[in-house]
C-alpha cells in the first residue's frame, strides 16, 4: 500500500506544505468530519489507507478550508493533488 502512495510526489514544495490536517476528535456519534487546509481549489480526496478505497471527496474553497466526512474508524489517507497525509479515526466506547 505504501508504495502506491509513494508514487504520490508533490510537484511543489508550496504543495506538500499546503496541506494541513486539523486534529481529529476522539468521540463522535455516526459520523466524523475532517476539516483542513489545502491550496484554495484544490480537488481533495479520502480513502481507506489499506484497501485503496474511496471514502469521500471535495473541492479545497476560495480559503483552502476543506472538510471531509467518514463513518467508520480506521487508517485513512487524505490526498491533495499529488501529495497526502495519513489520519487515524479511533472511536472511543465510553
Amino acid at each position: 500500500m505504501r508504495e502506491w502512495f509513494s508514487t504520490l510526489k508533490p510537484r511543489y514544495f508550496a504543495e506538500y506544505r499546503s496541506l494541513k490536517i486539523d486534529p481529529v476528535p476522539r468521540r463522535f456519534k455516526h459520523t466524523l468530519t475532517i476539516t483542513g487546509a489545502a491550496l484554495p481549489g484544490a480537488r481533495v480526496e479520502l480513502f481507506a489507507f489499506d484497501t485503496k478505497e474511496y471514502i469521500d471527496k471535495t473541492t479545497a474553497g476560495a480559503d483552502g478550508k476543506f472538510e471531509l466526512n467518514v463513518e467508520r474508524t480506521g487508517h485513512f489517507a487524505v490526498v491533495s493533488g499529488n501529495t497526502w497525509k495519513e489520519v487515524m479515526v479511533k472511536k472511543l466506547n465510553l
